[in-house]
This record gives C-alpha cells, sequence and structure tokens, in this order.
C-alpha cells in the first residue's frame, strides 16, 4: 500500500497487522502519528541509516535517535540474518519478536556452462553511497596502465541518489581506460542478470556494509570467485585464496582485482578453486515462507 492507503485502511477497518519495509522510515513515523487505533506495526529491517558508513558521527547520531523513537512503537521485526538480529539486540529491543528469515535465491544457476576468459569483473550495485561505487573507480583509476586488459559491468539503479550516481558516471566517462572497459548497465531483468552472472569471472564487492548481501551470494551460487571490501555480511562466505579474497580497504580491493588483472594464471587457478568448492543453495522460497510461519505462529501462540 501507499502511505495514503494503508492511512485510510487503518482508519476505516479492524485492528490489523501492517508490515513496512525500513526503507521507508520517514512514512513510517507519518503512519505511527495517524494510524487508526489498535494497528499493529512490524518492520522489515534490512538497511537502517544509523549504519550507514558514509554518514559521518553526527548524521549517523541522529538517525539513531530517530530509530530509537520509532523502535518503541514497534510491534516485531522481520530481518534478514542473525547479523542483523543482533544489531536490534544491541539496541535492546525487549519483548518483542525478532524473526530471522533469510531470502532465497530468485537465479538459480543451469547446468550449461559458458567457458569465458580473463577478467570479466561483475558488480550489482545501486550507485548509492554505502556501495563504496565511487571510491572504488577512483582508486582503480589511479593505479590503470594502458597495458592492463579488463571488463567490468555495474548492474543497478541510478535514480535513487541522483548526484552521487552521476559523479559515479562521469567517473568513468572522464578517464579513457574506465570509458573502453568499464559499463553500466542499469536496472536489469532476472533473465538479463542470470546471463551477466553467467558471462562474468569474477564478482566484486565495494560495499561496506550489508545485511544480507543478495547479490553476493548470488555470485558465490555462480561460481564466481568473489573480492570483497571485508564486512560482517562477507566474511563468513569466503575462504581467501579459495574462493576469493577479503580486504580491509578501497585500495587494498582495487590492488587484488589488478592483481588478478595483471597475473591471469592466478585468477584462472581461483576460478578453478571456486569451481571445485562447489557451493550449492537448496534453501528455497518455499522454505523461507515455512521458515517465518513457523516463527510467527510460535509467537502468537506465546502471547
Amino acid at each position: 500500500m501507499t502511505l495514503d492507503k494503508a492511512l485510510s485502511h487503518s482508519q476505516k477497518n479492524p485492528p490489523s497487522l501492517y508490515w513496512v519495509d525500513s526503507l521507508y522510515l520517514d512514512v513510517l513515523e507519518t503512519f505511527l502519528e495517524e494510524r487508526g487505533h489498535g494497528q499493529d506495526i512490524f518492520l522489515i529491517v534490512h538497511y537502517l541509516p544509523s549504519l550507514e558508513p558514509n554518514f559521518n558521527r553526527k548524521e549517523r547520531v541522529k538517525w539513531k535517535a530517530r530509530e530509537d523513537l520509532i523502535f518503541r512503537s514497534i510491534k516485531g521485526f522481520l530481518v534478514t540474518s542473525p547479523y542483523t538480529k543482533q544489531i536490534l539486540i544491541n539496541k535492546k529491543i525487549l519483548g518483542r519478536p525478532i524473526f530471522v528469515v533469510p531470502p532465497a535465491l530468485c537465479l538459480i544457476p543451469s547446468r550449461r556452462k559458458i567457458r569465458e576468459e580473463g577478467f570479466k569483473g561483475l558488480m550489482v550495485s545501486n550507485l548509492v553511497r554505502g556501495k563504496g561505487i565511487l571510491d572504488f573507480l577512483t582508486n582503480f583509476r589511479k593505479r590503470l596502465s594502458r597495458s592492463d586488459r579488463f571488463k567490468i559491468r555495474i548492474a543497478g539503479r541510478s535514480d535513487i541518489e541522483s548526484e552521487y550516481a552521476e559523479s559515479c558516471l562521469q567517473e568513468i566517462e572522464s578517464h579513457p581506460l574506465l570509458k573502453k572497459n568499464v559499463r553500466f548497465l542499469g536496472p536489469l531483468s532476472l533473465k538479463e542478470m542470470k546471463n551477466l552472472y553467467k558471462r562474468s569471472t569474477v564478482f566484486i564487492s565495494a560495499s561496506k556494509m550489508e545485511t544480507y548481501g543478495m547479490a553476493f551470494h548470488e555470485a558465490r551460487a555462480f561460481g564466481l570467485p568473489v573480492l570483497a571490501f571485508k564486512a560482517p555480511y562477507s566474511e563468513a562466505y569466503i575462504q581467501p585464496g579459495t574462493t576469493g579474497y577479503l580486504y580491509s580497504t578501497i585500495p587494498d580491493l582495487v590492488r587484488g582485482c589488478l592483481k588478478l588483472i595483471r597475473e591471469p594464471q592466478e585468477l584462472k587457478e581461483l576460478r578453478r578453486t571456486t569451481g571445485r568448492a562447489g557451493v550449492r543453495f537448496s534453501y528455497t522460497w518455499e522454505d523461507a515462507a515455512q521458515l517465518f510461519l513457523e516463527q510467527f505462529q510460535d509467537w502468537k501462540n506465546s502471547q
């Protein structure tokens, strides 16, 4: 529902349960103030501004205060990972349920393999500050040489933080080697994304904070080595030197990419060991639904 429709519904109907995405905290404040009597609000948490690594301390403190105020009126929470649950526990969310339901894959690899060679990097990310794309491109440009042979494709939206997105696109356009070898593809369909994963040879993530990292898990399912900024969502899933590498800084991540660009045999070996590791995902959306319903029913029975 839109905000207006939800408000109208809450004011005219018997008590109901409403689930609100954490991307809409501003809207949620209005809904909490104007909703009808007895309506229970649950929050789907996969992003919190107070965790935004690119905000300064003052901005994070301001958002933390707003979040804490909003959370007092929330009946319960749905999160995508134990990591996010722990964040809420640290916020002293007491006496209210926190349902943990990891997403399932929407993209399933087919058995037919496409033999791609060379460094064909894939970044699946909206052009927003928290994903670290501009920082990555700036550092990458500074260290490139004319002999480097590579392709990098970026899939995602550019309309969320338009000024930041424009800076990313200008960075690509302003450097001949980036302009030649880096392409921003915009948002793609599931079919297009599946083909993109199949035609890539390595996955790159410059994101400093994720609550789950869906694209990260998709890349693993497609057998891509992962080069990622070291963060809570990524650290548990990468075997350094076997299925990818983790880096403590963006410049280190860039150096890791360039090393594989300049030493193709090392990339070839990394792809081989990643393939042998054989990540398999049997968890489905039906499993996720069942997991949610079981937790929700247990909570209702305890009331």
